[in-house]
């Protein structure tokens, strides 16, 4: 005896044509777990927002030139900034702008310096 199949209903063919609640619910997992990975930073190539430590180093550096007497507070934030965009830069294999983010280095360290200095001789003039 051959085996034969069940007979299908008209109600059941209808389901079979039409998409299944099954392969949508797996296409949203799919946009869930692709944005999962995006918030998380897992997926480099999607990465569509980075923070500019290079304009946030030169920007603070000239604040520090501008603002003398704040320089003791802003050249080490421009010094941070101009390390974490060179890390940024090299992470994201990268080789323009690096000399204006080393220029924003010097610049923070040396604000850092004189900022002290500053601060040193106004606390010994108060002194006196």
């Amino acid at each position: 005896m051959p085996a034969t199949r069940p007979r299908r209903s008209a109600s059941d063919a209808e389901r079979s044509s039409a998409p299944s609640a099954g392969s949508k619910s797996k296409a949203d997992s799919l946009s869930a777990c692709f944005e999962r990975l995006q918030s998380e930073g897992s997926l480099a190539a999607v990465k569509t927002r980075f923070r500019d430590f290079g304009g946030l180093a030169r920007i603070t550096a000239l604040l520090g030139l501008v603002f003398a007497f704040f320089a003791v507070a802003i050249g080490p934030l421009a010094v941070y900034y101009a390390v974490k965009a060179l890390g940024q830069k090299k992470e994201m294999e990268e080789t323009d702008g690096k000399a204006g983010i080393r220029v924003a280095l010097v610049a923070g360290v040396l604000e850092t310096v004189l900022g002290l200095v500053l601060l040193a001789v106004w606390i010994a003039a108060l002194r006196t």
